[in-house]
């Protein structure tokens, strides 16, 4: 039978998903001090679209449309306008990044199925881990190091560190496949990190704990 909150919540999410990449394109102006907007390909807004529904179903189906899953749906509202600005301009507003990590840590004080010190913690270590790399090796940028600190505040501890572990991955794969397909891109290249990493954080935040069980058992993480 069909529920009609989840209908809605479906609603709710292809309207959002329609005003994503304009506002994705007034950030990109914005940084450019005036530059002109950006017009997204159809390609673009129809991928990033299918993509918001479909993982609204998903979290329809895990979480209902009970507050956690509302809250589960701002995060990915937010990846995919960040992966938008980073996959174009490089850039990941500090506008974005910052008022979603005041909005989901004041969140977090009515709506925590874990401990409201765990989400703390998921979000200041991995600020802090992700600060260390980018010092030491200048190979993260700190836009992402925001990125990943807000959506500790959604996934969790040790979720969050499962979501950077397959975001490198992830981004060594894409990484690898272009250099084979196109033979020339340089290693020392820049590459946009926000797409890999909403990749790895949706995936923690939907089956998390089973990734971490499955690693687990094979001794990965440990």
């Amino acid at each position: 039978m069909f529920d009609w909150k989840i209908g809605a919540m479906l609603v709710v999410s292809a309207l959002i998903s329609m005003i994503l990449p304009l506002l994705a394109s007034w950030s990109i102006r914005r940084k450019r001090e005036g530059g002109t907007l950006f017009r997204y390909s159809k390609t673009v807004w129809g991928l990033q679209a299918g993509f918001s529904l479909f993982f609204t179903w998903l979290v329809g189906m895990r979480e209902g449309t009970s507050a956690e899953g509302w809250v589960s749906l701002v995060l990915m509202w937010l990846l995919i306008l960040l992966s938008l600005t980073d996959l174009q301009a490089m850039v990941l507003p500090n506008l974005f990044t910052y008022c979603g990590t005041v909005l989901f840590a004041a969140v977090r004080i009515w709506v925590h199925p874990m401990p409201y010190g765990n989400y703390l913690c998921a979000s200041a270590l991995a600020y802090l881990c992700c600060l260390i790399i980018s010092k030491c090796t200048g190979g993260m940028g700190m836009g992402d190091a925001k990125l990943l600190a807000m959506s500790g505040w959604v996934v969790g501890w040790p979720e969050i560190f499962l979501a950077f572990w397959l975001a490198t991955w992830s981004a060594l794969f894409c990484a690898v496949c272009h250099a084979l397909l196109f033979k020339r891109r340089s290693w020392g290249d820049p590459l946009p990190f926000a797409p890999h990493l909403a990749i790895g954080v949706i995936i923690a935040l939907l089956w998390g704990d089973g990734w971490i069980h499955f690693l687990l058992s094979f001794r990965i993480l440990e």
